[in-house]
């Protein structure tokens, strides 16, 4: 060996680098040698062995670069080489280094939210996750983390590469159970396990459900009326509103009607139009909000610019839902026959309502004021409400005669029984929300919720002895509530005593909750869960069971993996687990092809003196061992044998 040298000085773990060897055959047998390659680590002063390869060279010939032997250290640490009997230098290993930042969370909108005082991204339908990654080595898996803020849900999507350092991967709702705040995360790891993260600022809102907008009329004179819209939920914009007005005489007129916020909000608007005389008005509001959701919302009002206490009803035709007004005996006909106003706006949403709270239509009455004021001092002894009860509305089994009626306090913002309210059915058998008010505002009809959800348990059912062939038991319960719905926030899990619900191995949604627990043989365990609906009814369920101690296996420190959760599409998968942050073994690269033996080359021992075939060095074995000049080899010769050594050495690496 009469040089050897290294390709690269400074890798990182996992990269590889070449030694290169040149030969020269000193002397007089021909045979085949093999060269070995060994890297002693500086710190531990451990020696191994890295490969070998055979070489043949006639006495007196060169073999400039014959030695190429691949080195890929699986450890960190100062290394110095040696070929054959050469010094073939030394190399410095380091860590691979991930470096993973989101560069962009592309939602419908992003909004600052006065609750939590941040900007939140919002969407309903896929959203684009935008990351770049400056990474040492080829990348294993980029995978995008969805994890509730609100239980213990986790669903991972597989990005993939774009260009450069760019990755994207598309997080589909449609993968996602349920509604709520999601932090986006990524995670990549390199080919040796080395793993970066990142966490993006803005927390993720997935919002599916359309707004809920409710319109009504106030201010309604002869000539003009305020339209009012709300909305349950920010509005990305105004929403656009339409009225169409049908007049007595069955002409109709239609117009939109331009809303502004009030104060700046969001969710509640005004806008004010022309208005005829008596006749009914259908105002259709559209609105979406900031997820791109779209609602929509029609009113049905009917306005009497000409009624009076002797008419005594007004009544919206559509659903029949009136407002009767009970006159006192002794009332002066003047006061009967006088021309009042009234308007009744009817609509089955109201932005108003809390969760939990099941309302089913709205009515709201705008009168004139001499008939607040008659209602004040009794010459309106009272007035009968009966409003339409729409049974498609109800919800899950609940049925009309549940209903109630409640008044909005706008003081308190809270909604209030009305005392007596009942449920009667008309002639042609259908049911109306009856009662006596002494005052006006907003009612609704409300179906109340006083049972708790439904919880059953899917796995391991109570009493029962499983098998665990993998020292792990998946418990499942699933549950529901056809009124006002799970609160998913409210979910809880035990484990004879332990609360499991933030476990890792636990995943929670708003229809089943599943835990993998790891068993041990023989063991008997009990699971408990607790739920409770919007309405704050409390439901709790437990099921014990005993593992066989004949099952065979052997106990594990640690359950497996579970594919745990909401089933997903392609693409995105439910936890983390798909994400592997151990460091894993990755397969040694085959080493570049050792090219065949090249046409040995005599080398003169004279420099100027043409070589040819037949011309043997004429240093002798003695001499080879004793001079430390290259037998045979000139100064020019030796000088061109090491600058090719060099030049092949600084080859760009696989």
């Amino acid at each position: 060996m009469i040089a050897a040298s290294v390709s690269e000085v400074e890798i990182v773990e996992g990269e590889e680098t070449y030694v290169i060897g040149s030969l020269y055959q000193a002397g007089n047998v021909e045979g085949t040698e093999e060269i070995e390659l060994t890297a002693t680590h500086n710190e531990t002063g451990e020696t191994h062995d890295v490969g070998s390869q055979e070489a043949t060279l006639s006495p007196g010939y060169y073999h400039l670069g014959a030695i190429n032997i691949t080195f890929q250290p699986d450890e960190t640490g100062h290394y110095d080489l040696e070929l054959g009997d050469r010094n073939a230098g030394w190399v410095d290993v380091d860590e691979s280094t991930v470096e993973a930042s989101i560069i962009d969370v592309d939602g419908h909108s992003v909004n600052f939210d006065p609750d939590t005082e941040t900007e939140q991204t919002y969407a309903s339908e896929d959203v684009t996750v935008t990351i770049e990654i400056d990474a040492d080595l080829d990348l294993e898996t980029v995978d995008v983390l969805v994890s509730s803020l609100e239980t213990s849900y986790v669903r991972s999507f597989e990005a993939s590469h774009e260009s450069g350092e760019t990755w994207t991967a598309t997080v589909s709702p449609e993968d996602i159970a349920d509604d709520g705040r999601y932090e986006v995360s990524v995670v990549a790891v390199d080919q040796v396990g080395t793993v970066g993260t990142d966490t993006e600022d803005r927390t993720l809102v997935i919002d599916r459900d359309a707004p809920r907008l409710s319109s009504t009329l106030v201010n309604v004179d002869g000539e003009s009326a305020t339209v009012v819209v709300e909305s349950d939920k920010p509005l990305v914009d105004a929403p656009e509103v339409e009225g169409v007005f049908t007049d007595p005489d069955g002409s109709t007129e239609s117009d939109s009607v331009s809303v502004l916020p009030v104060g700046g909000s969001s969710t509640h608007f005004t806008g004010t139009f022309a208005t005829g005389e008596t006749g009914s008005y259908e105002i259709t509001s559209t609105g979406t909000d900031r997820a791109g959701n779209e609602g929509t919302d029609t009113t049905s009002v009917t306005v009497d610019t000409r009624f009076t206490l002797g008419d005594g009803v007004i009544e919206i035709d559509d659903t029949g839902t009136t407002i009767e007004f009970e006159v006192a005996d002794e009332a002066d006909e003047a006061v009967l026959s006088q021309d009042l106003f009234a308007s009744l706006s009817e609509t089955t949403a109201n932005a108003n309502l809390d969760d939990g709270q099941l309302g089913v239509g709205f009515i709201t009455a705008e009168l004139d004021n001499f008939l607040e004021y008659y209602l004040e001092q009794g010459t309106v002894e009272s007035a009968e409400i009966s409003m339409a009860i729409d049974g498609g509305e109800l919800p899950g089994s609940a049925s009309p005669d549940e209903v109630e009626l409640h008044y909005y306090d706008d003081a308190d913002g809270a909604w209030e029984p009305v005392a007596g309210s009942a449920v009667e059915i008309d002639s042609n058998g259908d049911p109306f929300l009856t009662a006596s008010v002494s005052g006006f505002s907003t009612y609704g009809a409300f179906v109340p919720d006083a049972e708790p959800p439904v919880v059953d348990v899917e796995s391991p059912v109570d009493g029962a002895t499983v098998e665990s062939t993998d020292g792990a038991v998946t418990i499942e319960f699933s549950y529901d509530d056809d009124r006002s719905g799970i609160d998913v926030g409210s979910v809880t899990l035990d484990v004879d005593g332990e609360d499991v619900t933030d476990h890792d191995e636990t995943t929670i949604t708003s229809t089943r909750t599943e835990h993998v627990l790891t068993v041990e043989p023989g063991v008997s365990y009990t699971a408990t869960l607790t739920v409770s609906d919007d309405a704050g009814n409390v439901a709790t369920e437990e099921t014990s069971f005993e593992v066989e101690s004949d099952s065979g296996s052997e106990s594990d420190s640690s359950a497996p993996s579970s594919d745990s959760g909401s089933a997903g599409g392609s693409g995105s998968s439910d936890r983390s687990d798909t994400v592997d942050t151990e460091t894993e073994e990755t397969a040694t690269p085959t080493e570049p092809p050792v090219p065949d033996t090249p046409t040995e080359t005599p080398v003169p021992d004279t420099p100027g003196t043409t070589p040819t075939e037949s011309t043997p060095s004429s240093s002798t074995d003695e001499d080879a061992g004793t001079d430390d000049s290259i037998p045979g080899f000139g100064l020019l010769a030796a000088v061109l044998a090491l600058l090719v050594t060099a030049g092949v050495a600084v080859r760009t690496r696989r």
